[in-house]
């Protein structure tokens, strides 16, 4: 099969042609405006040392195509047993996901936004100045 050909393959697909279990959970993360008015969305920083709330009530494998109904179950409750991603673990999760490297700047202030970027969006969301 050519790389044209290839069919692209749902997560639960996925899992089933590798012969493992889809297993999902979904996860409810914080958001804030941000402190200073700039109308940006930030992580809310009371959430930054706890796991997201699960917006089910534990693993799921209702959409799992392994057709091993008993040992789906099994690695359902195993999966339980896991604890959810703290704030730090879910950004290094997204930024693998979508192809990036997450490197901690310890230059970040008490909204958990880097100053120079919120300069940045400052600038950015207020356009050139009559100046530049």
């Amino acid at each position: 099969m050519t790389s044209a050909e290839q069919v692209v393959l749902n997560a639960s697909d996925q899992a089933a042609v590798n012969g493992t279990h889809y297993i999902e959970e979904v996860v409810r993360v914080p958001l804030m405006r941000d402190l200073d008015g700039i109308n940006l969305w930030v992580l809310d920083p009371a959430a930054l040392d706890l796991a997201p709330e699960s917006d089910y009530d534990g693993p799921q494998n209702r959409e799992c195509r392994c057709g091993q109904p008993e040992e789906c179950a099994v690695v359902v409750n195993e999966m339980a047993e896991e604890s959810l991603p703290d704030a730090e673990e879910l950004m290094h999760i997204l930024a693998t996901a979508l192809g990036f490297t997450a490197i901690k700047n310890e230059l970040i202030d008490s909204a958990g936004v880097a100053p120079a970027l919120t300069a940045a969006l400052r600038l950015q969301m207020s356009g050139p100045t009559d100046g530049d």
